[in-house]
């Protein structure tokens, strides 16, 4: 499939009028079964239908390179469970490379788990550092700080950011500055 494919039928099903969850709940199921979806492409005289074998995909959240120059590139996809780990074994294996430098590219994150965000901080703060804060009207402000952890970056570091990054790519690259 391409940016801006359509989704017509999912099994002989017709999405048109129906909402996203809906149509997700209809693509998802049972690894190793599979699901016939019609697609429509903009210059298609007309539909294709395509036969897709459902798996268990895993999309790594991080991803790492060591540019030229010693530039570290710490590329987080989503705030998953564990993320700050990961970041943690990029940096230990860059620094091990001779990183002289770090940018860390939250572009198009759409957020997750705020306590990953607030750990991440961590690793380039001290602890104890105000990171972020909830409040409501009913509810009381609750205060979130970095604390110690055994991996930290205090070197050059860039956070790249666009208008896609949002919720705990906001705390992160709001934190840092």
């Amino acid at each position: 499939m391409d940016a801006g494919d359509r989704i017509i039928e999912v099994d002989g099903w017709p999405t048109f009028g129906h909402d996203n969850d809906e149509i997700i709940r209809r693509l998802k199921g049972e690894p190793g079964t599979e699901v016939t979806v019609s697609i429509w492409r903009d210059g298609w005289e007309e539909f294709q239908e395509f036969a897709i074998t459902r798996e268990v995909i895993h999309i790594p959240s991080v991803t790492h390179n060591l540019l030229p120059a010693d530039l570290g590139l710490i590329e987080v996809a989503s705030f998953s469970e564990g993320v700050t780990q990961e970041i943690m074994n990029a940096l230990s294996e860059m620094k091990d490379q001779g990183m002289r430098g770090l940018i860390l590219d939250l572009r198009n994150n759409s957020g997750g788990y705020m306590n990953e965000a607030v750990s991440m901080v961590s690793l380039f703060t001290e602890p104890s550092q105000l990171v972020v804060y909830t409040e409501g009207r009913n509810v009381e402000r609750e205060d979130y700080y970095s604390s110690k952890l055994p991996m930290t970056w205090d070197g050059p570091l860039v956070v790249l950011v666009n208008d896609r990054s949002a919720s705990a790519s906001e705390i992160v690259s709001g934190a840092l500055q």
